[in-house]
């Protein structure tokens, strides 16, 4: 394994820009809700609360931490809870690394995949954000319309493999619900044979999208998105607003440098919907200023409502700009990453099934060691946060010797007193969650002794 190449140093989640807006206006937003933005989001959400609540002791020691020592020079380190929350980059980030693994190393075959896109007229956007049962159908249309092409080009029964995510932001924090799709590029028979997809054309494209269209045309007629001539006129624009976007074919295999292509399109697709870098909060105003993305190094056009003095920027109200944070909060245990076809749980546990049916009738050697990679799929966190910052948490600052977690603290009393102890305790904050954490280490520069 290579060495860290530098001494990893926790955030301060206090210190950024989302953090204060939330701290700071989140009340007024929560007592302006039903008149300012219920018709345009639907009713205020109960589970907003609660995340916000989470994100707002995410990293702060204030509110639970653990203990880590080095074994060699004694030297100790605090570890502040972190949230999980749905609207905090930081955790937002770290579930996209274990997705990223666990995708790579126990699911995916390999196999050629590629990207699509499916995306809809900013028409019919709204109904599918009001109503979110509607986006998991959203994605059943877009695996639907997968497998139908797939199976009418290659004339075959089988069945693609398809690891789809539902999306609802675009690159300003709009509404734009859509859907990403990794799937195999081309068909699983019943025996296990793989018949590839020939190279999409512009033409294949279009023949997708159209199967998509009707998918979705007949889908909000018969749940009353849209009314009949509303469909009508979607049809007779010269673009409908629908889009497929078919990426190029990957060829992977695992080690090999294509492979980082594919680990690419996967944490794309499971992406934070916002990135703190891009939020410029003017607090004298009251204004928050969001980036949007560029083309090619183009500037965007200024989008509506923006600030002509920045372009490319979004400009919000501080409620407004938490009413468009929150409001991609999934429903609660809404799934927005969806496996189907070779993908799918009840065909990866057919298999599973009939492999140990093959062992036990002596058809199949029984191995007792997977290899490598399925053995440590999931990586723990310290090697998250080595893989992305390069950097080792759990390395000791002053030796270089390995720390390990000696003691959870998570009783008010007890962190008050050993913050005090450090002169890092501060008044008057809520008391500490006392689960669903994990952990970050933050340096206070002391080596503790507690009696």
């Amino acid at each position: 394994m290579e060495q860290a190449k530098g001494i990893y140093r926790q955030r301060h989640p206090e210190q950024t820009a989302c953090y204060k807006i939330f701290e700071t206006h989140y009340k007024s937003f929560r007592e302006s809700y039903e008149e300012r933005y219920e018709w345009l989001y639907g009713y205020f959400r109960t589970l907003v609360d609660e995340e916000v609540e989470k994100y707002l002791k995410c990293g702060i020691l204030k509110y639970g931490f653990a203990r880590i020592r080095c074994s060699q020079c004694g030297k100790e380190m605090l570890l502040p809870f972190s949230c999980k929350s749905r609207i905090c980059a930081s955790c937002l980030t770290k579930r996209m690394f274990e997705f990223e693994e666990y995708i790579i190393e126990e699911m995916i075959k390999q196999v050629p995949h590629r990207h699509v896109i499916f995306c809809l007229p900013k028409i019919l956007r709204g109904g599918f954000m009001r109503n979110r049962t509607f986006l998991n159908d959203l994605s059943r249309m877009a695996w639907a319309s997968t497998r139908e092409f797939m199976q009418e080009t290659l004339n075959r029964n089988g069945v693609p493999g398809g690891i789809q995510q539902i999306q609802t932001h675009g690159n300003v924090l709009n509404a734009n619900a859509h859907v990403h799709s990794l799937v195999t590029d081309g068909l699983f028979e019943e025996n296990g044979v793989f018949y590839c997809m020939p190279e999409y054309t512009g033409k294949a494209r279009q023949c997708l999208q159209k199967i998509f269209e009707k998918k979705v045309y007949d889908f909000a007629l018969k749940n009353r998105i849209a009314i009949e001539e509303t469909i009508e006129r979607i049809k007779s624009w010269t673009h409908s607003g629908f889009s497929v976007y078919a990426g190029e074919r990957i060829y992977w295999s695992r080690g090999d440098k294509k492979e980082n292509n594919l680990r690419h399109v996967i944490r794309y697709m499971n992406k934070s919907f916002y990135s703190g870098e891009k939020i410029i909060y003017d607090e004298k105003k009251h204004k928050v200023f969001y980036k949007g993305n560029t083309d090619h190094g183009v500037p965007l056009p200024v989008p509506p409502g923006s600030n002509k003095e920045k372009p490319g920027y979004a400009s919000f109200t501080c409620e407004d700009f938490i009413a468009a944070v929150t409001a991609h909060i999934p429903n609660r245990g809404q799934k927005y990453i969806n496996y189907y076809g070779h993908y799918s749980s009840k065909s990866r546990g057919m298999r599973g099934d009939a492999i140990v049916h093959k062992k036990q009738s002596g058809q199949v050697k029984d191995q007792k060691q997977t290899t490598e990679e399925q053995r440590h799929y999931k990586k723990k966190w310290a090697q998250l946060i080595r893989k992305v910052f390069e950097v080792d948490p759990l390395e000791c600052p002053a030796c270089g010797g390995k720390m390990s977690v000696i003691s959870i603290i998570y009783e008010k009393d007890v962190i008050q007193k050993i913050l005090e102890h450090l002169n890092l305790w501060e008044q008057d904050l809520p008391p500490p969650v006392e689960e669903g954490y994990i952990y970050e280490p933050y340096d206070d520069g002391y080596t503790l002794t507690l009696n």
